[in-house]
């Protein structure tokens, strides 16, 4: 059986603009950790989950929670991350992963209306 956990916000594990603790895990750790993200977020939004409930580290007290409506703004940190790092790469793979999470814009048809005089 597995440990219970309490939830944290995402930014508190993962906003390295907060504090320099986390600054340093993501130094260490970033690449591995917002890979992982991404491919979770996209997992969950594909399967509709309200949220994604995940352990950043293994030896974190709490688990971080992203809302389904903080999907899109985790990515962009996801990729935000790998900017940085020059990693274009896996900034394109994430920035794939996005884009299918946005509802595509229906092409709507035209239609032509003849009236008689």
């Amino acid at each position: 059986m597995g440990r219970l956990m309490n939830t944290v916000h995402w930014k508190r594990y993962l906003d390295w603009t907060r504090n320099n603790r986390i600054k340093r895990f993501v130094e260490s750790r970033g690449n591995h950790v917002f890979w992982q993200i991404s491919q979770n977020i996209r997992k969950a939004h594909s399967n509709n989950k309200e949220s994604l409930t995940m352990v950043v580290h293994e030896h974190a007290p709490s688990a971080i929670r992203i809302p389904k409506q903080d999907y899109m703004e985790v990515m962009n940190l996801c990729i935000k991350w790998f900017e940085i790092n020059e990693d274009y790469e896996t900034c394109e793979k994430i920035a794939k992963y996005r884009s299918s999470m946005t509802p595509s814009k229906k092409k709507i048809k035209e239609t032509t209306i003849e009236t008689k005089l």
